[in-house]
């Protein structure tokens, strides 16, 4: 599987936010980095087992293409087989009250963002159940 990093979303909410065409990630740490793993599944994938916390299920429509995008860099390609078309997406973490403690001993006088122990698990698989709506236009 692949696995990539990704900064603190800086905007308070929920943990997980489901668009049409796009999921945003809170993470719990500003200035740290928080490990994310996506996997795609033919089915629906097991549950996970503890220190997992399951924190969201939706569905979004990929009509470009899987991009990956944090606040230090451009999009990423992650190529781990998700197609255009309707997913349903699985949302888990661990590690964030970990990485709120970390974060206040961290030294700010040095440019690095370190990897925190915070991490994101996203298990895709089809929507077969999706209708896509008609666009306006």
């Amino acid at each position: 599987f692949a696995e990539f990093t990704a900064t603190g979303d800086w905007t308070p909410g929920p943990l997980v936010r489901f668009w049409p065409c796009s999921i945003r990630l809170a993470c719990a740490a500003d200035y740290l980095q928080a490990f994310l793993r996506v996997e795609r599944h033919d089915d629906v994938p097991a549950p996970q087992s503890p220190p997992w916390e399951h924190v969201g299920e939706g569905s979004i429509d990929v009509v470009i293409g899987l991009h990956l995008y944090s606040d230090l860099h451009n999009a990423w390609l992650p190529d781990v087989g998700i197609g255009l078309g309707a997913w349903n997406v699985r949302v888990w973490t661990t590690g964030r009250a970990e990485a709120v403690a970390l974060e206040q001993e961290l030294d700010f006088s040095t440019p690095d963002v370190p990897h925190g122990p915070e991490r994101w698990l996203l298990q895709l698989w089809p929507d077969a159940d999706f209708v896509r709506r008609p666009t306006a236009g």
